[in-house]
């Protein structure tokens, strides 16, 4: 028997808000770091408005990149999730 469809689209829905809960954080640390958009795009071989936007939630960051961006902006792997939850 198929799912109903709120029942399909509460994982996506969950999914989006830790997307845009991880976003913020990007800004955040970046900004906390002084770091300018341009810096953290050649660190990561990508252009500014790709960093725009992973830190606008419209693209999804991968871990490699948040490997490389933790140790750009000397934080641990957990102050990118911070205050992340499925509830935003």
């Amino acid at each position: 028997m198929p799912q109903p469809a709120s029942a399909r689209s509460a994982p996506r829905l969950c999914a989006q808000r830790l997307i845009v809960g991880i976003a913020r954080n990007l800004r955040t640390l970046r900004v906390g770091a002084d770091i300018t958009q341009h810096s953290a795009a050649r660190a990561l071989n990508v252009s500014y408005q790709q960093i725009q936007k992973y830190e606008n939630g419209r693209n999804r960051i991968t871990a490699e990149k948040i490997y490389t961006l933790r140790k750009l902006y000397d934080v641990p792997y957990s102050a990118f999730f911070e205050d992340v939850t499925e509830d935003e």
